[in-house]
């Protein structure tokens, strides 16, 4: 995502917008289950972020600006449905941390399986699914040793892409 010269103009904000929509709706459901809802809340967020851009100094700043302004609109939403129920663990830092964390890595998968062909892809899908090797042949009508070497090749380029980002793992498992 190219977003040089600091300034948020209609192209970087549908960049931005293509690139995080998705996942911070993943992230505010984190907070709320209901998925219009949801929807709703990230809409709002997009809007905010339009309306305040040419105070941006910073463009570099703006994905902590979605995920703290989804963080608190959700929170609105619980306070003003008016349930009886402790929210102090959703307002704490450690419950948005882990969250963003959590969040973060989910993209950068995403983004890592997406570099890879879709036949490479649907087959890591259906691994990652919990399939064997003889299943998703059977389920893809591919030769088992085609499985296998497309397994291997796969996880060669996403440990190649994921690398440098291992310890999201480890933060996101404690």
């Amino acid at each position: 995502m190219d977003l040089s010269n600091n300034k948020l103009n209609k192209n970087k904000f549908e960049l931005i917008y293509n690139e995080y929509h998705q996942h911070l709706c993943g992230f505010a459901e984190s907070y709320i289950s209901d998925k219009d809802t949801v929807r709703e809340i990230v809409q709002e967020c997009f809007i905010k972020l339009w309306e305040v851009r040419d105070s941006i100094k910073d463009i570099h700043k703006i994905k902590s600006f979605l995920f703290t302004v989804v963080r608190n609109l959700c929170l609105n939403k619980i306070r003003d449905n008016k349930n009886n129920e402790d929210i102090s663990i959703l307002e704490s830092k450690e419950f948005f941390d882990k969250s963003v964390i959590k969040n973060e890595t989910y993209r950068l998968l995403h983004t890592a399986m997406n570099s890879l062909s879709p036949r490479n892809k649907e087959i890591i899908l259906l691994a990652l699914q919990g399939y064997g090797n003889e299943e998703i042949s059977q389920k893809l009508n591919l030769k088992l040793n085609t499985i296998i070497s497309s397994k291997r090749d796969s996880y060669k380029i996403l440990r190649e892409k994921l690398r440098k980002y291992f310890y999201l793992i480890h933060l996101l498992i404690n």
